[in-house]
């Protein structure tokens, strides 16, 4: 079953380094789609774990998440690393997948070739608006010694300029990053201010991929602007093998 698993992967990176963002995965099998959320019971929740280790050839044990609470929390993992409260994970440890569920929120990869460091990062507008993605990378020098220009990103796919109304309380967060379509709503690029926010925190325009899937208006992606209670949970992952 694993094989089968469908996953947009991020190119930027080198062979050692796997990431991406799993799709919805709906089939016959799963007519939901494969799910990363508490709207499945534990025993589904395992099992999605299950195919997506296999699909990457890692333990079960290796993939990392947090507890995401749409803060600027960055936090360093190992092996032995529980769940808490956060929105960005971090690590050099190798077989450590480092996730991010996402239904719209932007996930946000990185590796930085120099030190071989990894991180994951859940950014919604919240966490934009906090810099959660320039946090990281000072959390990322602190430990790691990582400095911005060898920084490799993706931005995954999530709500985009196409479908991601906001009103005048969000759109006051991006300025630069914003349309006006009627007199009280806005659609907001949100991958277009987390680009700008890289490339000034150091990263170079050259070394960001950007997928250009919107998350609300692919079928083939969880939502919950579309699907609202119902929607399941994609996840963008990150992991040295």
């Amino acid at each position: 079953m694993s094989l089968n698993l469908k996953i947009e992967k991020a190119k930027i990176f080198p062979s050692p380094v796997l990431a991406g963002i799993t799709k919805k995965n709906a089939s016959a099998h799963f007519p939901n789609g494969i799910s990363f959320h508490s709207i499945q019971n534990k025993k589904g929740q395992v099992a999605n774990i299950e195919i997506l280790s296999q699909a990457l050839g890692i333990s079960p044990d290796g993939l990392k998440f947090q507890n995401q609470t749409h803060s600027d929390i960055v936090r360093l993992v190992g092996k032995d690393s529980k769940i808490e409260n956060s929105d960005a994970l971090i690590s050099s440890e190798k077989a450590l997948c480092l996730c991010v569920k996402i239904a719209d929120c932007c996930g946000i990869l990185l590796y930085d070739k120099g030190s071989q460091a990894i991180a994951s990062i859940h950014s919604g507008w919240r966490g934009t608006a906090q810099n959660i993605t320039e946090k990281c990378i000072q959390k990322m020098a602190y430990h790691f010694d990582t400095r911005a220009e060898n920084l490799l990103a993706y931005i995954s796919p999530c709500g985009s300029a196409c479908c991601y109304e906001v009103g005048a309380d969000v759109a006051r967060f991006f300025p630069s990053s914003i349309k006006q379509i009627s007199e009280e709503k806005y659609l907001l690029d949100l991958k277009n201010e987390v680009k700008n926010q890289m490339l000034n925190a150091g990263i170079l325009e050259e070394n960001i991929e950007i997928s250009k899937d919107c998350t609300i208006c692919n079928p083939d992606y969880h939502s919950y602007r579309r699907d609202k209670e119902n929607s399941g949970r994609g996840l963008a992952f990150i992991v040295m093998i």
